[in-house]
């Protein structure tokens, strides 16, 4: 049982790794109770005045969401590949292997999170209040996505 919860949380070598890799799943479970529950119509286009021009399928509220769970999985299924299938842009020899190795988990369980946001707010804020969304958010979701990239070259060009 043991063995198996450690796969299935996509096997953490620290506390971090170990809380990103249980909130990723539960924001995406999160978001499909949530539209499942307020399954509705929704804009599907807006001027450049934010005005609704459109209204879609209540089918098409499912695009966003579906596609956050399987990037969720793509990058889980990542977390379980052998360390020499990881390209991690450095050398790795016996001295670094742990650090790197660390440093190219905590990335992934980073963006691991990072595209979990990115979907639950594709899938929240742009469909149900795309007339009052900021406009500074979808740079504030670029900003979350490169943190976890550049905090990666950092800690390996420190090493």
């Amino acid at each position: 049982m043991r063995r198996a919860l450690f796969i299935l949380l996509g096997k953490p070598t620290n506390r971090w790794q170990l809380v990103l890799n249980i909130l990723s799943p539960l924001l995406q479970i999160g978001v499909l109770v949530w539209l499942a529950c307020c399954f509705r119509e929704i804009p599907m286009h807006c001027n450049g005045a934010g005005i609704v021009t459109e209204m879609g399928g209540k089918g098409n509220l499912w695009v966003m969401p579906i596609i956050g769970v399987v990037d969720d999985l793509i990058l889980w299924v990542v977390t379980l590949m052998p360390e020499s299938a990881i390209n991690t842009g450095v050398r790795v020899t016996a001295q670094n292997r742990s650090f790197v190795f660390g440093c190219a988990h905590d990335l992934i369980a980073e963006l691991r999170l990072g595209m979990s946001l990115l979907f639950a707010v594709l899938s929240g804020v742009f469909i149900y209040c795309p007339e009052r969304y900021p406009i500074w958010l979808p740079a504030v979701l670029c900003v979350l996505l490169c943190v976890p990239i550049v905090r990666y070259f950092v800690r390996i060009a420190r090493m």
